[in-house]
């Protein structure tokens, strides 16, 4: 097995290799907890950390935990997590790296080239549910080189190691098409109003937003619920009932009274939320759910 430095800067080098120049690192604890979270370093800042920040990960029992960044978005990095060693061979001709991550546990991290047609977003999706991946992969990773430092693997922390790499792979769509690997979905654009099938009327009243709210997720600071989530999770269900894309995003605005508009409170915001709304609406719809 590698040194730990050296696997952790060999990761940072195939990362490198393939655009990334920045990285967010966050610390977290054996619960999961977060520690500590640092966003774009750059590259050199994070290397000239790597040893003292390994020894003190392990001896404080924390994972180091890191997110590469592409700052020209030429290129962008999907995560494939949770794979069998089966499921690993057949991605690993595509992927820039792949890591074990616990006995017989599986990550492949491919690199690939911004696509003018595609988004990002939907390209990893579609790689991640054809693959069989965890679909709600992160897209940060436990470093090469440190522990992973979870309740159930006590008292023998497995290290984080690098199964395979190719320097400098960069794949398209094109090229993850022609390997079997990636199958393109149908585009799915929002209708200017859409409206459940079977109603015939429009609904006479809009979802509970403060128990969308109550429900919501913490933040990701801790101090409060996700008004972001809240806002999704509302539009989705309001658009579900019935109301247009329009409608649903013109209500979102006087939903949101004056302490929770903040910056958000924008007529783009609430557009938006609204036509990604109509997305996961029609997603669902077309999947029987």
């Amino acid at each position: 097995m590698k040194e730990p430095a050296y696997a952790a800067f060999e990761m940072l080098e195939l990362f490198a290799s393939a655009g990334a120049d920045r990285f967010d690192v966050t610390l977290t604890s054996l619960q999961g907890e977060k520690i500590r979270y640092r966003p774009n370093l750059e590259t050199q800042d994070v290397r000239c950390k790597i040893s003292k920040s390994l020894e003190r990960a392990q001896e404080q029992q924390q994972n180091i935990i890191i997110r590469p960044r592409v700052s020209d978005k030429s290129a962008f990095f999907v995560q494939l997590d949770d794979l069998n060693d089966t499921q690993l061979l057949k991605v690993q001709s595509a992927a820039l790296l792949t890591i074990e991550t616990s006995p017989g546990n599986f990550q492949a991290w491919m690199a690939i080239a911004a696509d003018k047609v595609m988004p990002e977003k939907e390209i990893g999706s579609a790689l991640r549910r054809s693959r069989g991946a965890d679909i709600s992969a992160s897209g940060a990773t436990r470093l090469a080189g440190s522990r992973n430092y979870k309740e159930k693997y006590a008292p023998d922390y497995p290290t984080i190691t690098i199964s395979h790499s190719s320097p400098g792979l960069v794949m398209t769509t094109q090229q993850l098409q022609a390997m079997g690997l990636l199958t393109i979905p149908s585009r799915m654009v929002p209708k200017p109003i859409l409206r459940n099938e079977w109603m015939e009327k429009k609904p006479k009243r809009f979802p509970d937003y403060d128990r969308c709210l109550q429900n919501a997720p913490t933040n990701t600071k801790g101090d409060g619920q996700d008004t972001s989530r809240a806002d999704y999770t509302w539009c989705m269900i309001a658009i579900d009932w019935g109301w247009s894309v329009e409608e649903t995003a013109a209500q979102l605005l006087r939903e949101r009274t004056d302490d929770r508009k903040r910056h958000r409170n924008t007529q783009r915001y609430a557009e938006a939320t609204a036509r990604s709304a109509a997305n996961g609406v029609e997603r669902n719809r077309m999947q029987g759910r």
